[in-house]
């Protein structure tokens, strides 16, 4: 055991246990291990006793209260200053909250909380990523695209608010970004589903940490609206209507479903309480977003009755009005029964107590603001934050290869921020005047993004253009100067034009074009360049962008474009279109590819095939991906038709082609991360290769239905006697 004094409290650091921090020294010794004494009371009870689980002294706890000394506790207060005579128990701090002030501050409610009642720590939660400066935002740390240090950094920052005497982070957004108006776009981690799916996860997992005393907990915001799968409808954005799915996936396999079982703390519903328990059967807590939420009823208190059967714990936002909650028990016990909201209630502090318990607050709530400096000041945190601030710089364009500068003062340089999509009209004209100079020097724009940006007036008056999300001045110019090459990626696309914005489906990701620079560029999502040129590496081939058009299942366009990333989520009756190519020689041999191990199927044989891309036609999309995996290039009156086949299972329209090479042993180059081998199979070896377990099992499914109308179409190519 190790005492030591702290400003205002005192710290117990247990061998074997955790630490415990007490203002008023105030504990219990068993052997070598103490306990945390707390409340009006110097007994010693099961709640207090960190050797049982969170569960057991979270059922002990609440079933020594009454259900009006827990409502408070199920309050979220924003900057309350009460501590545990009635008020909020759940607090929203503001300001940088890792200052000595501050960590003084909190300390003095908590000390107050652990003298009251039953000495119920106060849970304070910072709403959004940690304000110290040195942290890149959610679309900077996107631009990375690298979530393994995501989650590095995100320990790293969990830990300091833990110290701070926070323990609770309103983030990381569940959200995608499909509408460059968003106002919250800035919030999100860009545009693309997987993403955003796999940064979710990342920094979940780097905040709760994997030892629940040590971690943070994250109440991570849910998709924005079940009905369509986002808001935009409801600010009156053209919206297909199909895209739930795809809104649920950063949810569902993000937030919800981690590795090993594990799963946020909380969520921040908006309307989908009931969905969440019954669907999803969510067991963390649930904070409601209550102005949303109250929309749909007629009362405060009918809303509330609501929320507290359909499982809500945590209400940020209530009227603080007299009579609200009798109200609402009333309510709840005439549609439910008596007793039902006492209940609710008990089973609301359950879940909200267990993790209190599970993050180690009620033992140590204090903050330590020596251990906060020395955290945030450490050369490991410093370095990973600077290294990710640079890293998520995006080059544009260096029109002359000016970079890198050997000077600063070689170029002039000018900022363009933003209101909304439109770039600042004194930053543009600024922009001007600059091309405009006498000195003749390059001109370098800095695009401060805080969501996509029209470009039309910016981008074809700068040499050098780079996009900046959260970086510093100093981060802009180490890599202006090569200290440090740029790598960054774009998480979202720059919009053609206003047209684009206005006429695009606003819950689609990717369905407009994307703004193409004067120098030919596409500024589409995952673009970015270093000094050498347009990066393609394994980033830009993981979180591919590409789109289909939505059809029926007679093959007619439904007027609305599918991202790849909703192929198994998509709703009945919507299809997209996949070819595939059978390749003969001019003897009959059939061109067959391996699949690499990055894929489903792994190793396995097939035919060539893929997705039809949105605008191409299904000859244009065989084409293209008999071009893209083998490097064979052919032209459409050289494919012939072989068969079509709708699944429905898979909402795939299949179309096969065949077509014949004019050279008996063609040049083969594979594409990579899809194709890593192949070979060209005599008819009675391919036919034994499309049988066995090597070969892709639902192409073989539909060579079986189809294998006269694909020989039949292999035969019309050429005279081949045996088939």
């Amino acid at each position: 055991m190790r005492r030591t004094i702290r400003s205002g409290y005192v710290r117990y650091e247990n061998e074997g246990g955790p630490v415990i921090t007490t203002a008023g020294d105030r504990i219990h010794v068993e052997g070598e291990q103490i306990f945390r004494l707390a409340g009006g009371s110097d007994e010693f009870l099961p709640y207090m006793d960190w050797r049982l689980s969170p569960g057991q002294r979270a059922q002990d706890l609440v079933s020594r209260m009454r259900p009006a000394q827990i409502l408070p506790m199920l309050t979220v207060g924003f900057e309350k200053d009460e501590s545990g005579n009635g008020g909020s128990h759940v607090n929203l701090v503001t300001g940088d909250y890792l200052t000595e002030e501050d960590c003084t501050r909190r300390n003095a409610l908590q000390h107050t909380a652990e003298r009251t009642g039953y000495g119920i720590p106060l849970r304070f939660f910072c709403p959004g990523p940690l304000r110290n400066g040195q942290l890149p935002g959610p679309l900077g740390s996107a631009a990375l695209f690298d979530t393994d240090a995501i989650r590095r950094l995100s320990g790293m920052a969990g830990k300091i608010l833990k110290a701070a005497g926070i323990s609770g982070l309103v983030g990381p957004r569940a959200s995608i970004a499909t509408d460059p108006r968003w106002s919250v776009f800035p919030e999100t981690f860009g545009t693309s589903a997987q993403l955003v799916t796999d940064a979710v996860r990342s920094a979940i997992e780097g905040f709760q940490g994997k030892q629940a005393p040590e971690g943070l907990s994250c109440v991570t915001g849910v998709w924005p609206g079940f009905s369509t799968g986002n808001i935009f409808s409801y600010e009156g954005r053209k919206c297909t209507g199909h895209s739930a799915g795809l809104h649920l996936k950063p949810f569902v396999e993000g937030a919800w479903h981690l590795e090993d079982g594990g799963t946020v703390d909380a969520v921040l519903a908006r309307t989908e309480v009931g969905i969440l328990r019954d669907v999803y059967s969510f067991r963390g807590i649930i904070m409601l977003d209550w102005l949303n939420f109250r929309n749909r009823f007629s009362s405060d208190e009918e809303a509330l009755a609501q929320a507290l059967m359909e499982g809500a714990d945590l209400f940020a936002g209530i009227p603080a009005r007299a009579q609200l909650w009798e109200n609402m028990i009333r309510l709840v016990d005439e549609k439910e029964g008596a007793g039902s909201a006492e209940q609710h209630i008990r089973a609301s502090a359950l879940r909200v107590f267990t993790c209190m318990f599970a993050r180690g607050v009620f033992e140590n709530p204090y903050a330590d603001a020596d251990q906060v400096q020395q955290l945030a000041t450490a050369a490991s945190y410093r370095s990973l934050a600077g290294d990710m601030r640079r890293g998520s710089i995006v080059l544009l364009k260096d029109t002359k290869k000016i970079l890198p500068l050997t000077r600063l003062c070689d170029v002039n340089i000018v900022t363009v921020r933003s209101h909304g999509v439109y770039p600042l009209e004194e930053d543009v004209k600024r922009l001007k005047a600059e091309k405009q100079n006498k000195n003749n020097k390059p001109l370098a724009v800095i695009l401060s993004c805080h969501q996509p940006m029209l470009l039309q007036e910016v981008e074809p008056y700068a040499d050098i253009l780079l996009a900046v999300f959260g970086a510093r001045s100093r981060d802009v110019f180490d890599v202006l100067t090569g200290r440090k090459e740029p790598s960054g990626l774009l998480p979202f696309q720059f919009p053609a034009d206003e047209n684009e914005i206005g006429g695009h489906f606003a819950d689609v990701p990717f369905d407009m074009n994307s703004y193409r620079s004067t120098d030919g560029e596409s500024y589409g999502f995952a673009y970015g360049r270093n000094f050498r040129g347009v990066i393609a590496d394994a980033r830009v081939s993981r979180y591919n962008s590409e789109s289909w058009d939505a059809l029926d299942r007679d093959g007619n366009h439904l007027g609305f474009p599918l991202a790849r990333i909703m192929a198994k989520s998509l709703d009945p009756g919507i299809y997209h279109r996949v070819v595939m190519v059978y390749t003969e020689t001019p003897s009959g041999r059939i061109l067959v590819t391996q699949r690499a191990p990055v894929k489903t199927y792994p190793y396995h044989w097939e035919v060539t095939g893929g997705s039809v891309l949105r605008g191409e036609t299904p000859v244009q999309g065989a084409i293209r991906e008999l071009r893209e995996e083998t490097g064979i290039r052919r032209t459409p009156q050289q494919m012939v038709r072989a068969y079509t086949h709708v699944d429905d299972g898979r909402h795939c329209i299949y179309n096969a082609f065949a077509t014949c090479l004019p050279d008996e042993e063609p040049a083969v180059t594979l594409q990579e991360g899809e194709t890593i081998a192949w070979r060209l199979l005599p008819q009675e070896d391919f036919k034994a290769c499309v049988e066995s377990d090597e070969f892709v099992a639902s192409e073989q499914g539909r060579y079986r239905a189809h294998k006269d109308e694909i020989w039949a179409a292999l035969k019309a190519l050429i005279p081949i006697e045996k088939v």
